[in-house]
């Protein structure tokens, strides 16, 4: 058997983009790749005009398997190296970030997207992720 993981977008409206990541790992660690890329989302305005540059990042729900990290990234040039960590989530819990007007994207050379990679793998675990990010026109 080999690594699954799989990405469904729970919602996606003008503002808001909620996705849903799980990982089933037996063999190895998922390795960087872009979870979020704004080329990808539908407009903010019903009219098509205004494309998302990129996303805050507004919820975060999590179940990780004890001993795994799942690592959030701002991405900016497709290699975990030049990547901004945003968190490194283990065990269980939510963090509730609108409450503080949303995590933006600080990266040195923000291009909107967003990564994610897994550390500690040792044996079978799994993990859940739901992500709920809001649009934005322009990155910082």
């Amino acid at each position: 058997m080999s690594n699954v993981t799989t990405s469904q977008v729970l919602l996606e409206g003008v503002r808001h983009v909620v996705l849903k990541l799980t990982g089933v790992l037996d063999t190895s660690n998922v390795a960087y790749g872009i979870i979020v890329d704004p080329a990808n989302l539908t407009p903010m305005e019903t009219d098509g005009i205004i494309k998302p540059a990129g996303v805050r990042l507004e919820h975060i729900e999590f179940t990780i398997q004890d001993g795994l990290a799942v690592y959030l990234y701002w991405d900016t040039d497709g290699t975990e190296a030049n990547a901004k960590l945003i968190y490194a989530l283990e065990g269980r819990g939510h963090l509730p970030a609108e409450r503080h007007g949303s995590i933006k994207n600080n990266a040195t050379s923000p291009n909107g997207k967003v990564g994610l990679s897994t550390k500690n793998w040792a044996a079978l675990v799994a993990y859940s992720l739901t992500l709920t990010f809001i649009k934005v026109a322009t990155l910082p």
